[in-house]
């Protein structure tokens, strides 16, 4: 993969009153939640920021080096970064980002709450042999499913889609154990959510919705779900009905 400016770190604004931290997801890259943050800073007026997680847009290889511990310390420094410059900071995440978030929701005095199609669950029975099969070779995304786009706009989704083509059963260990740490602190989540998943995802469960709904300690919950979307959401074609109803959340 040709990484380019868009799959960098950003920070967009300069509001200190409220502060708006996105979690990219599994082997991607910032590029995932850029229009989301553009749209938000944009119609909130907060500032955003995105950290690059450690071990992405560089090799799958190099992510084998970093595990679960250094991507959930990553995004708790990207929180108290921003907190130091804002008043009040909300936590939006996407996928693993999504796990990553209610992670710090759970150890942070976090404003508001945006796991979108938050990795608590996966879809692929396999999935949870992956922590024991670390030391088999890289695998490709390709080698069970070829990941297709709609005919809306599939030149913009392909162009901020920058992550890895592939994965390590290491990382992808690490990645699931996030997950499952997630689901323990759920009833340590106390501040306002809203949950958005895609009917159609292909990677995380329908399940995951109705998991976090029963047992996290929130009194406002919301749901957003988005009918014609698939794991890639935040680029996918329902991405304005999201980037609304987020920004309506956030304000």
């Amino acid at each position: 993969m040709d990484f380019d400016q868009k799959s960098l770190p950003f920070s967009i604004g300069e509001n200190r009153d409220h502060g708006i931290l996105l979690i990219h997801g599994f082997t991607a890259s910032p590029s995932h939640v850029l229009p989301l943050g553009e749209a938000l800073a944009g119609k909130t007026g907060c500032t955003v920021a995105a950290p690059l997680l450690p071990g992405h847009r560089t090799t799958m290889e190099d992510l084998k080096r970093f595990g679960w511990r250094d991507m959930l310390s990553a995004a708790l420094e990207a929180f108290d970064d921003l907190a130091s410059r804002c008043s009040r900071v909300s936590v939006i995440g996407h996928s693993m980002g999504g796990a990553l978030a209610l992670l710090v929701a759970s150890r942070r005095n976090v404003d508001r709450l945006v796991p979108i199609t938050p990795g608590l669950t996966q879809t692929d029975p396999r999935a949870r042999f992956a922590p024991i099969l670390k030391f088999l070779p890289l695998k490709s995304y390709w080698d069970d499913f070829e990941l297709t786009y709609p005919d809306e706009a599939p030149g913009y989704i392909l162009d901020y889609d920058q992550s890895y083509a592939g994965f390590t059963y290491k990382s992808a260990g690490d990645a699931i154990l996030l997950g499952s740490k997630a689901r323990k602190v759920l009833p340590q989540v106390s501040c306002p959510v809203l949950l958005v998943h895609a009917r159609l995802d292909e990677t995380v469960t329908q399940g995951v919705v109705d998991l976090i709904l029963s047992r996290i300690g929130s009194e406002h919950t919301e749901t957003l779900w988005l009918e014609q979307s698939r794991h890639i959401c935040v680029i996918g074609p329902e991405r304005e009905i999201m980037f609304n109803r987020i920004a309506e959340f956030l304000s």
